[in-house]
């Protein structure tokens, strides 16, 4: 197998229709090297599939639940990584909706309220609210 830059450029010559196939990585045996790219780059997607899976990540994120790293949040104080936080999507999730009104109610961060009661208002039409609150 070649190497990854060597595959992306094989993938970029290929892709082109002028085919610039001196400057190709797989040239040489014209007839051959199509299949020959094709072949390095399903081992790279396979080798890469590995490495997230003994990682513990999922190349589709739609197959995971739970909590896990799905979003990265960054801290615009510090430009680094924050850590410990979770993302609510209150318009696409009804129960996010919930969770961000019962906070705006519990907090005694005033203007911070103010601010999550104007966010999620209105309510979305997938969301109902509750009939006594």
């Amino acid at each position: 197998m070649k190497k990854p830059e060597e595959i992306k450029k094989g993938m970029e010559v290929c892709a082109t229709l002028d085919g610039d196939c001196e400057n190709c990585p797989y040239d040489g045996l014209q007839i051959f090297c199509a299949g020959r790219l094709r072949k390095d780059a399903l081992a790279y997607i396979q080798q890469l599939e590995s490495r997230l899976s003994e990682a513990g990540l999922e190349l589709n994120p739609l197959k995971r639940q739970g909590l896990y790293g799905k979003y990265t949040v960054i801290n615009n104080a510090t430009g680094k990584r924050a850590e410990d936080c979770f993302v609510l999507r209150p318009f696409k999730d009804p129960v996010a909706w919930k969770t961000v009104r019962f906070y705006a109610d519990h907090t005694d961060n005033k203007q911070l309220a103010i601010d999550l009661y104007k966010w999620t208002t209105p309510l979305p039409a997938n969301a109902k609210e509750d009939e006594d609150a």
